[in-house]
């Protein structure tokens, strides 16, 4: 093979199809190739590729890792056996939070799921699964779903009389997290996760009761009730505004000090109507901002022996590190309708979490259409499969990674079908040449910024 190197940037140089960062204070260049792979290299052996004269073994550790362009990256979409390993069901539209950037917004006025379409929908699981026999991951979507605490254990009780390997798990506001509540999905091994958008500040003013009152006491209360039982075996998922980045290192030390959360997650704030006041949306010329703070304060807080991590940010880092596969969302771009998909209280099928969007509907659990069949018809016609395509996705390096992000998104950012999710794309472009440079700079902060997870990265 021909190792050809061509300037690009003074610190980012590409070769085959590859790109490769230098770092000048350390003298070592991180080198990812077309399909997420990656090496850090010194400084004699980048030499060795610029005046073409690679040895016989860098040339072996090069082609090992896909360098050579003979090898190609496995899909975690399953885009060719067409067989979703995690599947949401709505279990109810009801709410006892009334949150601005809500997606839903049904609040108290919605439904729960009836027991005899939620029994027809589990059949209709359970046959898939004897069909692939692989493992599923079943959330409880709403609304709020401790709102309808009875469907998940009854979602909980039918699958494991069937004999289905699963694992459930629900994403709440905790308000109803009570002592009782937390024990009881404990005992069953239900994973659970908590909405709080950061300090006391900043999640009262995102997120409201239905009388327009903070919510923040009635969350930590919950959070509590959930650490006497689970430890730090749960997460939290806070939206990311452009009020959070006045108090985004004050909420780093409630969550992870105060609080003792270990599992963080940042989700920037999207648009949820076309009325949307764009001003809360985090503006791009603040993500660098963001990620760097961010990555600061998560090497701070780790080295004063406080261990966590945020899994954005955790996922994206496998993926340059080690080509990882493992994120749904994150690492081979959108895989909702491969990977995912979503069950209405009608028991009409759709891709993600695009239930009530009739233009993406997959079809009907009355239809009798095995879910593998379904899902490869829907990829011939369903728009919501279109591929993203775009100028800026021709020469990035994150492309393997991203492919054009999340289709649920960009639609929200009012972008048609085949064009990209914006704010993914500006958020890759700044986070992963920051995460590089990380590493470059001192290859002990991976395993810090990994909670320990990957501890001899080489």
């Amino acid at each position: 093979m021909q190792y050809d190197i061509a300037p690009w940037r003074d610190d980012v140089f590409s070769f085959g199809g590859a790109v490769a960062f230098a770092h000048k204070q350390s003298g070592n260049t991180f080198l990812i190739s077309p399909i997420g792979t990656s090496i850090i290299l010194s400084s004699d052996l980048i030499t060795q590729l610029v005046e073409k004269k690679p040895s016989e073994m860098l040339r072996q550790k090069l082609n090992a890792r896909g360098f050579d362009g003979t090898k190609q990256r496995p899909s975690v979409c399953n885009a060719t056996k067409y067989e979703p390993e995690f599947l949401m069901i709505d279990i109810t539209t009801k709410c006892n939070m009334n949150c601005f950037y809500c997606l839903r917004h049904f609040e108290d006025s919605g439904n729960n799921i009836s027991d005899e379409t939620l029994a027809k929908i589990l059949e209709y699981i359970v046959e898939y699964y004897r069909l692939t026999r692989k493992p599923l991951t079943i959330q409880p979507w709403g609304g709020e779903p401790l709102v309808a605490l009875e469907k998940i254990f009854f979602i909980d009780d039918y699958l494991k009389k069937a004999d289905v390997r699963f694992h459930l798990l629900i994403q709440t506001n905790g308000i109803l997290l009570t002592d009782e509540v937390a024990r009881q999905l404990h005992d069953r091994n239900i994973d659970v996760g908590v909405s709080i958008d950061g300090c006391q500040t900043i999640h009262d003013m995102h997120r409201k009761d239905l009388g327009y009152q903070p919510t923040y006491d009635k969350v930590c209360d919950g959070i509590k009730h959930l650490k006497q039982y689970y430890g730090t075996r749960f997460g939290t998922i806070s939206v990311i505004s452009r009020d959070s980045m006045m108090v985004l290192e004050e909420s780093f030390d409630v969550l992870v000090k105060d609080l003792g959360i270990s599992t963080l997650k940042f989700n920037f704030l999207h648009p949820n109507t076309d009325l949307f006041d764009m001003s809360n949306v985090l503006d791009d010329s603040c993500i660098y901002d963001f990620w760097k703070r961010v990555i600061d304060k998560l090497l701070s807080l780790n080295n004063e022996g406080f261990n966590c991590l945020e899994s954005n940010l955790f996922d994206k880092l496998l993926n340059l590190l080690i080509g990882s596969c493992g994120d749904i969302c994150h690492s081979n771009g959108c895989t909702g309708g491969y990977n995912l998909v979503s069950f209405s209280q009608e028991g009409d099928i759709f891709p993600c979490e695009m239930i009530g969007n009739d233009e993406y509907r997959m079809g009907n659990i009355a239809e009798n259409i095995p879910l593998p069949e379904l899902i490869k018809a829907n990829s011939q016609h369903n728009r919501y499969f279109c591929e993203k395509k775009s100028d800026k996705c021709s020469r990035c390096p994150w492309k393997c990674f991203c492919r054009g992000g999340c289709t649920a998104a960009a639609r929200f950012y009012g972008k048609n079908v085949g064009e990209i999710d914006p704010k993914e794309c500006a958020s890759n472009c700044v986070l992963y040449p920051l995460l590089i440079e990380t590493v470059l700079s001192d290859i002990k902060s991976v395993e810090l910024l990994t909670n320990r997870k990957i501890s001899n990265y080489n």
